[in-house]
């Protein structure tokens, strides 16, 4: 005699063999129906149990329909055939089919784009949905900036990197340059240039002090358009070389620029090995006091690019942050949260 299913039972959630017997007779919404008992509770003790769940489909997979499986995703391949996910998934898993993956497998650049920029940017430029780029970006634990002013690029903002100048477009959208600079280098995205821009032979003679891809940066131009004009030209290309005593004895004697322009170096590199060398630079050290509206803007901006602007040497930009306490700038965001540059001239 089938044993009467109390309240009691029911509160303390034990199972006599007759219900035990139930489980996966049927789904289990409709054995918790039939027990009066919640859905969860059915499911844990089915588990436990370890019987299989019941055939959610009423009728055997055909050959034409296994066919099917693997070749979309499992919802859409149950509404073909009108019957649950559930039953799709699992008659693909018994025959050892591999789940659909809607994509290639992603790359590496594919990864550094995500976080730049937000979801529907970067689905956009890598043809796929919003959706995927977030279950990609979620699983790698890559968080978005949590102001969207940092680093977020709208699709019609990034429409724009490589129209014009990055300064031109940092300061029509409200960004700072390095932002905009990062953007586009990680989206692929070759700088602005003019094809037809003449060459002046100032720029002519930095062919080969540098590497092309830097002399781009500072020319403003294509480095293919730097490496075609540099062959043309006849000049080798930059390499490393080691420096020379009469180079050495040259450092601080006159200007780094000038000092580069001699040897061929970049400026970059003279001032580098002049700092190796404990060499005073040409007219001696500038320590200017530093004023509250340049410690303002400490960490709001990448050390680098606030020396450029305050016209101080690197080091001395780091270190008065460092003196100070100041976060440095990292990321995309600023002491303060935020990586949309603030720099502008003090009122006077």
């Amino acid at each position: 005699m089938e044993e009467e299913i109390t309240a009691n039972n029911v509160r303390r959630r034990k199972f006599t063999p007759q219900m035990d017997w139930m489980l996966g007779s049927a789904s289990d919404v409709e054995v918790a129906r039939r027990l009066g008992l919640p859905k969860h509770i059915v499911f844990a003790r089915r588990r436990k149990l370890g019987i299989a769940p019941a055939q959610v489909r009423s009728r055997p997979f055909t050959s034409e329909e296994d066919a099917l499986l693997g070749t979309d995703h499992d919802r859409v391949i149950a509404k073909q055939l009108g019957c649950k996910a559930l039953a799709v998934s699992h008659r693909r898993k018994v025959l050892g089919i591999p789940a659909f993956e809607s994509r290639r497998k992603w790359t590496r650049w594919e990864d550094e784009l995500l976080g730049t920029v937000s979801d529907e940017a970067v689905a956009e430029r890598l043809g796929c949905s919003p959706g995927a780029v977030k279950a990609r970006r979620n699983m790698l634990r890559i968080k978005l900036p949590s102001k969207p002013r940092g680093t977020r690029l709208s699709a019609d903002e990034i429409a724009l990197l490589g129209t014009e100048s990055d300064e031109k477009i940092a300061r029509r959208l409200g960004y700072s340059e390095s932002v905009i600079r990062r953007v586009r280098r990680g989206l692929g995205i070759t700088r602005y240039f003019d094809q037809k821009r003449k060459w002046y032979p100032a720029e002519e003679d930095l062919l080969g002090t540098m590497t092309d891809n830097e002399l781009a940066e500072v020319l403003g131009r294509c480095p293919a358009v730097v490496a075609a004009r540099r062959r043309e030209k006849g000049i080798s290309p930059f390499v490393i070389r080691p420096w020379s005593d009469e180079e050495d004895e040259m450092l601080g004697t006159m200007p780094d620029e000038r000092v580069a322009f001699v040897t061929k170096r970049s400026i970059d590199a003279v001032k580098t090995r002049r700092s190796q060398k404990g060499v005073v630079p040409f007219g001696g050290w500038k320590r200017a006091p530093w004023n509250q509206w340049e410690i303002d803007l400490l960490g709001t901006v990448p050390d680098k690019d606030l020396a450029t602007r305050l016209g101080r040497s690197y080091g001395a930009v780091r270190k008065t942050r460092a003196n100070l306490g100041i976060a440095p700038y990292t990321n995309g965001h600023s002491r303060n949260g935020s990586a949309k540059s603030a720099i502008s001239q003090p009122t006077r």
